[in-house]
């Protein structure tokens, strides 16, 4: 893949289709967003065949033959310039991060099309899902369904990172959401809340992130492991955050003592 082809962003992509049909493609993780261009009139591939090859780029060390190398937690898009065809995760999780990505696409078509009086057409849908289709040209519409798509529960993968990153600022909203913290009424739902903070923790992307969130976290992680087996699942858990949680978990096997 020539490197130049991802350089060009959304929005020059569509005024660079406004007399042309151009297969543009974009594979979006939970950690980037991926555009590729085929400006190469000798590149007969078709979208599928970039989706590959961009998975097999950000995954060098786990690289498959065919559509062995679709994931089922990443978005796949695919436009010709005058549309755009979103693929939800075949897993059906889509992350906040995921949901960021996608809304800045929307709000360039939103400003393509008020700049141009035009109206790209949005088609967005689970693969194999005949259900749950959307097809509109409506972009709040868009946005609905997309932000009702979200789900707690996230997954991701080693990257190498080739695209457009979240900022920090980003990243932690992303994080908080799916970590959930706030909003645990019980052990047994901590349990899941810790179980997320060591997956982003353990993954070089993510761990510095998490660390500015708790510098303490390798304490809490410890304490909670030496404790959990001492609650029981329906022990109450009250207005824990970021900042309280190792003082909670102390408080709480305190009370079972």
């Amino acid at each position: 893949m020539n490197k130049e082809d991802f350089n060009m962003n959304f929005y020059e992509y569509l005024r660079y289709c406004r007399d042309k049909s151009v297969r543009g493609v974009m594979v979006i993780t939970d950690k980037q967003y991926v555009f590729y261009v085929q400006k190469d009139l000798n590149d007969k591939r078709y979208h599928h065949e970039l989706y590959i090859d961009i998975e097999n780029t950000i995954h060098p060390n786990d690289q498959k033959e065919g559509m062995k190398a679709i994931r089922d937690n990443n978005v796949y898009v695919a436009s010709l310039g005058h549309e755009i065809a979103i693929y939800m995760p075949e897993n059906r999780l889509l992350s906040l991060a995921q949901y960021k990505f996608l809304e800045k696409v929307l709000d360039t078509i939103d400003k393509y099309n008020k700049e141009y009086n035009d109206n790209i057409l949005i088609y967005a849908a689970y693969p194999k899902l005949l259900e749950q289709r959307l097809k509109t040209k409506d972009v709040n519409e868009a946005r609905e369904y997309l932000s009702k798509s979200i789900t707690k529960e996230i997954t991701f993968d080693d990257e190498v990172i080739i695209g457009d990153v979240l900022s920090n600022i980003e990243k932690i909203e992303c994080i908080k959401y799916h970590i959930n913290l706030e909003e645990c009424s019980i052990i047994m739902y901590l349990d899941v809340s810790i179980k997320r903070l060591k997956k982003y923790y353990e993954d070089p992307f993510y761990k510095d992130i998490v660390i500015s969130i708790m510098p303490n976290l390798d304490e809490v992680l410890k304490e909670y492991s030496m404790i959990r087996k001492s609650l029981d699942d329906d022990t109450e858990v009250t207005n824990i955050n970021y900042n309280n949680i190792k003082k909670i978990v102390e408080s709480i096997n305190n009370r079972k003592k």
